[in-house]
C-alpha cells in the first residue's frame, strides 16, 4: 500500500501502522526532512561529470555484453592501484604512474557497467567506496615510503598527513549523508585529488613534496569547508518537503484507515463463509437422520402378556 503526495518527495507507507518512509532523489530517510540539492559542485565532479559519463555510457554496454560486472572493474582497478603503490615504493616511478592510470579506468567504467547492466544497488556502491578508500591508502603509502627511502628523515609524513586528511573528508561525507545532511562540494574531492597525485608521480623530481604538501592543505580546507555546510544545515529549522506536514500526516491516516477497512471486510466475508459452511453442513446431517429414520424398519411390538 504507497500512499502518494505531491512534490519532490514522495510518501509511501507500506502497511498499516508502519512508520512513513520519505523518498527524494538525494536518498531515502526515515522520519527526517529531505535534504537540500548541491549547490556547492566540484571542478571534475561537478562540471565534467555529465560528460564524461556519457562518454563511457557505449564501452559500458559494451562490456555488459562481453559479461563483465561493475563488481569485477571494481575490484580490478583496486588491485592496480596497489599495484601502483607497491612499484612506487620501489622506487619504480614510472611504471607506477602508468599502473595508476590504468587504474582509473575500471574506477571510470564500473558506474556504466552498472547502469547499461541495471546491477546499481547499495551493495555495489558500498563495495566501491571502500575499494576506493584500499586504493588511496597503497598509493600513500607509496609515496611516503618513496619520499623517505628518497629524502629520508620524515619526508614520508606529508604523505600520510595527505592520506588522513583525504580520510577526513571522505568520512565528512559519509556521516552526514548517514544522518540526512549533505556534504558534497569542497575544494578537493577524489577526483581533483587523483589528478593532482597523478601530476605530481609524473614530476616526482621536483613536484612530488611540494604536491603532497598541496593535497594535504586542499583536504584540510575542503574538510573545513564540509563541516561548516552541515553545521549550519543542523542548525537550521527543519525544512518539510512541499506538500506540508498536515498533507503528509492525513494522507498517512487515509492510508491506515483504507488498510483497516480492507481487513475488516476481508474478516468478516471469512466469518460469513464459515458459517454458511457450517451451516449447510448442518442442514445436510439433519436431512441426513430423516432420511435414515424412514428407512428404518417398523420395530414389531411384541406381544403383551396375561393379565396386561
Amino acid at each position: 500500500m504507497t500512499a502518494q503526495v505531491n512534490g519532490p518527495g514522495r510518501l509511501e507507507v507500506l502497511g498499516a501502522g508502519s512508520a512513513p518512509v520519505y523518498r527524494h532523489d538525494q536518498g531515502m530517510l526515515r522520519g527526517r526532512t529531505a535534504p537540500e540539492p548541491d549547490k556547492e559542485r566540484s571542478l571534475l565532479d561537478g562540471t565534467w561529470r555529465r560528460p564524461i559519463d556519457a562518454a563511457v555510457a557505449p564501452f559500458g554496454r559494451g562490456f555488459r555484453r562481453l559479461g563483465v560486472r561493475a563488481d569485477h572493474l571494481t575490484g580490478l582497478g583496486c588491485v592496480l592501484a596497489a599495484v601502483s603503490g607497491v612499484l612506487m615504493a620501489t622506487g619504480h616511478v614510472i611504471w607506477a604512474l602508468v599502473a595508476g592510470l590504468a587504474a582509473v579506468l575500471p574506477d571510470l567504467l564500473d558506474g556504466a557497467v552498472a547502469k547499461a547492466s541495471g546491477t546499481t544497488s547499495k551493495r555495489g556502491a558500498y563495495f566501491d567506496s571502500v575499494a576506493d578508500r584500499v586504493s588511496d591508502t597503497f598509493l600513500f603509502i607509496g609515496v611516503a615510503w618513496y619520499l623517505t627511502d628518497r629524502d629520508g628523515g620524515h619526508a614520508g609524513f606529508v604523505a600520510i598527513g595527505a592520506l588522513a586528511a583525504a580520510y577526513i573528508v571522505s568520512y565528512q561525507r559519509a556521516k552526514a549523508e548517514s544522518m540526512g545532511y549533505n556534504a558534497k562540494g569542497g575544494l578537493l574531492e577524489r577526483a581533483e585529488r587523483s589528478a593532482l597525485l597523478g601530476v605530481s608521480v609524473a614530476f616526482a623530481a621536483p613536484l612530488l613534496v611540494p604536491g603532497m604538501w598541496l593535497i594535504f592543505v586542499l583536504s584540510v580546507i575542503t574538510a573545513g569547508q564540509r563541516f561548516v555546510k552541515v553545521w549550519k544545515q543542523a542548525e537550521a529549522p527543519p525544512k518539510l518537503l512541499p506538500s506540508g506536514r498536515w498533507r503528509q500526516r492525513r494522507a498517512v491516516l487515509a492510508a491506515q484507515r483504507a488498510e483497516q477497512r480492507r481487513a475488516r471486510r476481508a474478516a468478516r466475508r471469512s466469518t460469513s463463509a464459515t458459517w454458511r459452511q457450517r451451516r449447510q453442513l448442518s442442514g445436510a446431517d439433519m436431512r441426513h437422520r430423516r432420511t435414515s429414520r424412514r428407512e428404518r424398519p417398523a420395530r414389531r411390538r411384541r406381544p403383551g402378556r396375561a393379565g396386561d
